[in-house]
């Protein structure tokens, strides 16, 4: 495949990604309404993704794209909401509570 048909899928393969994650956003808009949560951030972590594994399609790349947004949620729920220490903590508990198994609430703080 020429190297122009190759980006072009790639590309492709991002935008399809770029759909899913903003659909994941809209199940959460209280985490993911921040100004900095808009279509270029989804973009970037998308083509980020399908760049560094073009061989992929977006399905194999779901986990690494879902892991990316949600990384990015809690950096902005520790950064920007949390006001204390026992905030942050408390984020950091409601992760190790889903993690072992628990459902993930709807609150940002």
């Amino acid at each position: 495949m020429d190297p122009a048909t190759e980006s072009g899928r790639i590309c492709a393969v991002a935008g399809q990604s770029q759909r899913e994650m903003r659909e994941w956003a809209k199940a959460y808009p209280r985490l993911f309404s921040a100004k900095q949560f808009d279509p270029a951030l989804f973009s970037t972590l998308a083509l980020a993704t399908a760049f560094s594994g073009p061989w992929l399609d977006s399905a194999q790349q779901r986990m690494a794209n879902r892991t990316t947004l949600w990384c990015f949620g809690l950096d902005w729920l520790v950064d920007y909401v949390a006001t204390s220490r026992a905030g942050a903590a408390a984020i950091a508990e409601r992760c190790l509570a889903v993690a072992h198994g628990a459902a993930p609430g709807t609150a940002t703080t």
